[in-house]
């Protein structure tokens, strides 16, 4: 490997920051009583939200985190989603459409036959979603209200809801809440921000919730957060992140032997790059550089684009390797379409029966059904 390039202005997260969330240091420390008063403070947001929630006519399901990072959401969201409608049940998807061009104005990007064009615009994640969820309306907006009140009006069949991302999003009363960890990070030095990684406490986590811990490494140890999570709720599962497959820009399999032997540019714009950079050595590529920028980073910078390609064709590298959340924003340039990988990655909730059934049991409790 020959060395990472990180841009300067674009990284959300650097080594101090990194140590200073996920460990207790004098930093962290110091910070913590300022995490105790907003601590009090979102305690009792929790509690005074309840009061003039909005109650949606149908099933809602709410799928979010209590940490301030990556921790899998819109990999359980498709998954939820699929294994809800291979149930039969007729669901839907809101997203917040995260530094979207509808964020701020409720807006259906895919209903049950097509994506619109306007999709590529409404944010990477909630494009993705729209793209893999086949099917499945997918609405955006950080108005959940709203959001939700417009699937009724297009979709007036839909059964359940699912809320990628809301878990503080309190306006709206959720049926079902599931919680998402990744083992990567697990909840940090245990602080709530700005002396942690917590958004929230550990306490807005209740018994009837149901905690996901996501995870790409089967060898991984998970007893201290299955501890520190079991003592909120009894209803934790694990799930793990693993390759799929490769893919070139006309959907194409690209076979990991053809691509093992050759040096590698890494282009992401997630959470936790140097995640993805331990799957691609896992993987036994070779990397020559990896290019790491801020999550839900934009790639608008046609020129930052093209001196990526001409450092590939000055170095001859080959292949540019890079998420499907990054994808979607890069392949409409041509300059580097042809040497765009992509790494499709696949989710499997293990006890996946028990997980199914307990949520099924969960839907029909609810009371909400529309046959």
């Amino acid at each position: 490997m020959n060395g990472l390039q990180t841009p300067r202005n674009n990284v959300t997260i650097n080594i101090d920051f990194t140590k200073h969330v996920l460990k207790k240091t004098w930093l962290s420390i110091l910070l913590s009583p300022i995490s105790n008063i907003f601590t009090v403070v979102l305690f009792c947001r929790r509690k005074l939200m309840r009061w003039g929630q909005f109650h949606a006519p149908i099933c809602i399901v709410s799928i979010g985190n209590v940490v301030s990072g990556g921790s899998g959401k819109t990999p359980t969201t498709m998954s939820i989603v699929k294994l809800l409608s291979a149930r039969g049940y007729r669901v839907a998807v809101s997203h917040r459409g995260y530094l979207g061009k509808f964020e701020s104005n409720p807006t259906l990007i895919s209903n049950q036959s097509c994506v619109y064009d306007h999709a590529a615009e409404a944010g990477d994640e909630a494009y993705l979603l729209a793209l893999k969820l086949s099917g499945v309306p997918v609405v955006v907006g950080k108005n959940r209200k709203a959001a939700i009140k417009l699937l009724l009006v297009k979709h007036p069949d839909l059964q359940i809801i699912v809320l990628d991302d809301s878990f503080q999003h309190l306006k709206v009363y959720h049926d079902i809440d599931i919680i998402t960890f990744s083992s990567d990070v697990g909840i940090g030095n245990g602080y709530v921000l700005p002396a942690g990684y917590l958004r929230e406490p550990l306490t807005a986590i209740q018994a009837n919730h149901i905690a996901l811990i996501n995870h790409k490494d089967p060898t991984a140890n998970l007893k201290h957060l299955l501890h520190v999570i079991k003592k909120r709720t009894n209803n934790v599962f694990t799930a793990s992140l693993c390759v799929e497959r490769y893919y070139n820009c006309q959907g194409r399999n690209v076979a990991i032997e053809d691509i093992r032997e050759l040096p590698l540019i890494l282009m992401s714009g997630i959470a936790f790059p140097k995640s993805f950079l331990q799957t691609a050595v896992n993987a036994g590529l070779k990397i020559y550089k990896s290019y790491q920028y801020s999550d839900h980073y934009a790639f608008e910078d046609i020129k930052q684009i093209q001196s990526i390609a001409d450092f590939c064709k000055s170095h001859g590298i080959k292949y540019i390797l890079t998420t499907e959340k990054d994808y979607v924003k890069l392949k409409k340039y041509e300059v580097i379409q042809s040497m765009l990988v992509v790494c499709a990655i696949t989710y499997k909730i293990e006890n996946q029966k028990v997980f199914e059934d307990l949520l099924v049991e969960k839907i029909e409790q609810a009371g909400k059904l529309r046959i």
